[in-house]
């Protein structure tokens, strides 16, 4: 393989590397289930190989998620630091103790059962049909959570009862397809959040979950003789996925003070459908 054949690789390479890294950015905070686009994404453009194959796929989709979890780190600092001083000082804010409990007890069920079920479900439901019926039926359940929600209840409302409702909600979101925001911001919903109110949530009991995620895969990936190569790929997907990740958080808690969860589950419904739809003709 010439010089030339072997740059023009690399960079094809490093322009998937943005691609997904939008896509992840995006979709990890959107309710629109960030490992389904990445699969549908992969399967519409015929992305099926990686450098270096299956395995530097796997990897490549812990730097994206590492990209996403500086994103919201970053922008919600400041609350994790008032978490942080309230749970280790004597005299720290009762009512910041409590949600940084509260964050805990959300992410306990979502690490069970990534730990017991996370492989078998890859195996079985990481193909675009079953992708498509999650999609389209959390789409579905998003509106009924629309209608028939309260949304008048604030975060300082929210309860442990709450929590555990919300962490169990959380742990369907292995399902590609289903959306770790968007199903625990429905669970918020019905819950009788405010939208803007399960958005917050919902972002703040990912950063725990996914900091998991990176250290559960993450070892897995220290073990791999990962060719030097991939570092400028493996860094645009880390880049752009990080800041995409940070604009898409702003975005959605803006747009959701006036907004409502109709848009998204409109979308989801119809890209469900036509998933559905493309794979009978083809």
């Amino acid at each position: 393989m010439n010089p030339v054949h072997v740059a023009h690789l690399f960079s094809f390479a490093a322009f998937q590397a943005a691609v997904l890294g939008i896509v992840q950015g995006l979709a990890e905070f959107l309710p629109i289930s960030s490992s389904a686009h990445l699969v549908l994404v992969r399967w519409w453009l015929g992305w099926s190989d990686f450098i270096g194959g299956p395995q530097v796929e796997k990897a490549f989709d812990v730097m994206l998620h590492a990209g996403t979890f500086v994103a919201v780190f970053i922008y919600f600092f400041a609350d994790l630091k008032g978490f942080a001083k309230a749970l280790f000082s004597w005299d720290g804010d009762r009512e910041k103790r409590r949600i940084a409990w509260m964050l805990v007890i959300s992410t306990i069920p979502g690490a069970l059962f990534g730990v017991f079920f996370e492989k078998a479900i890859e195996e079985k439901f990481s193909a675009p049909h079953p992708i498509a019926i999650f999609m389209l039926s959390l789409g579905v359940v998003l509106i009924l959570a629309e209608l028939l929600s309260r949304q008048n209840r604030t975060l300082e409302e929210m309860t442990m009862f709450d929590a555990v409702i919300i962490g169990i909600a959380q742990a369907f979101a292995l399902l590609p397809g289903v959306s770790r925001s968007g199903i625990t911001m429905t669970a918020a919903l019905f819950l009788g959040s405010t939208r803007e109110t399960a958005a917050r949530y919902s972002f703040l009991m990912s950063i725990p979950i996914i900091a998991g995620a990176m250290v559960w895969e993450g070892h897995k990936v220290m073990k791999m003789h990962l060719p030097v190569a991939t570092l400028l790929p493996f860094g645009w997907g880390f880049l752009t996925s990080a800041i995409v990740g940070y604009l898409a958080i702003g975005f959605l808690l803006r747009y959701l003070s006036k907004g409502s969860f109709y848009p998204f589950a409109v979308y989801r419904i119809l890209l469900g459908a036509g998933i559905l739809i493309f794979g009978l003709f083809k």
